[in-house]
């Protein structure tokens, strides 16, 4: 079996700020990981699913980004997850109406292959973000980074949702696999 994932790709401009962010905030606090992060930057569409043939979903995708118009979106500062032991500190996504309807479409279709596996936080119950640091992150340092994530250079990037990305895993390493251009 093959694990995947479905994503959006960042654009250059906004993968810049984010690798720049994530190495400062690697290195002020020795976390472990956060910036080899191994995969693209990206906003999570579909979490990781396993699958011994790929073409289905390759064949929706390509259905899906010549119907779906471009929407928009944009990233507009700092959030966190906090899950039990798990923290994250990302770069908040806030998606128009438009993009929410076209990622709820996304997602009625992919409900559509019988095989698909959904994590609890796929789907409807989705939070769009852009990691910045999860590795390494204790309830002893949390709110520590926070606090200096909160110094930084807040984000503010206008975004068009305009490619979906199929990504392939490789004992944890995230590669393009395929990408989808939506007109």
């Amino acid at each position: 079996m093959q694990e995947y994932g479905i994503v959006y790709l960042l654009p250059d401009s906004v993968a810049d700020y984010q690798r720049e962010l994530r190495l400062k905030i690697e290195k002020a606090f020795e976390l472990t990981g956060t910036f080899r992060l191994n995969a693209p930057p990206h906003i999570t569409l579909k979490y990781r699913f396993q699958t011994e043939d790929i073409g289905p979903v390759e064949q929706l995708l390509s259905q899906f980004s010549a119907t779906q118009p471009k929407t928009q979106w944009s990233i507009q500062g700092f959030n966190t997850f906090e899950h039990l032991e798990n923290f994250v500190i990302y770069m908040d996504v806030v998606p128009t109406p438009e993009a929410i309807q076209a990622h709820s479409r996304l997602t009625q279709q992919l409900e559509t292959i019988d095989w698909m596996q959904w994590k609890p936080f796929d789907g409807a119950n989705l939070t769009f973000h852009a990691t910045l640091a999860n590795k390494g992150l204790t309830p002893a340092n949390f709110k520590q980074v926070m606090r200096f994530v909160e110094q930084q250079k807040r984000p503010n990037f206008d975004l068009f949702f305009d490619n979906v990305t199929l990504l392939e895993i490789n004992s944890n390493v995230h590669t393009v696999y395929r990408r989808f251009q939506i007109r």
